[in-house]
């Protein structure tokens, strides 16, 4: 396993984006003024262009549409995209039940305000159908 499979590992485990960006040092910067002040999640990779393949991680979900999808273990690493079927924008807390951790596998649709809208799948279901799911609608009532 190496360095980014374990630091992915590691962020899926911790559950919060804040502490993951806080594995992501690079350690040129470790100094007691470095250290004052957490690093700021970004999700501001390059996306792909529209028809092109997006596939990661979910490490980051901003609200009950858009995630940010890892490509490599750093937030500037992450592509924001927004989930071209997800309905509610409100549910976050279904979006974190149902995506958080998982990795999908998606489609440019086309590019977003803030990154890109992607039509994406999970374990090959439309994330639309997973989020909305009675057992997911469930878990969702109990995510803090």
């Amino acid at each position: 396993m190496g360095d980014a499979d374990v630091t992915l590992w590691m962020a899926a485990m911790i559950g919060a984006a804040a502490q993951v960006a806080s594995l992501c040092v690079d350690p040129a910067s470790l100094s007691v003024g470095a250290m004052a002040a957490p690093a700021g999640v970004d999700c501001s990779a390059k996306p792909p262009a529209p028809g092109q393949m997006l596939s990661g991680t979910v490490l980051q979900v901003i609200d009950g549409r858009s995630v940010c999808i890892a490509k490599g273990p750093a937030p500037s690493q992450w592509v924001r995209a927004e989930l071209d079927d997800s309905r509610d924008a409100s549910a976050r807390s279904a979006v974190m039940a149902a995506l958080f951790a998982k990795h999908l596998d998606c489609v440019v649709v086309s590019g977003g305000s803030a990154g890109v809208i992607a039509r994406c799948t999970l374990g090959g279901a439309p994330v639309g159908q997973v989020i909305d799911s009675a057992a997911n609608r469930s878990a969702a009532l109990a995510w803090r």
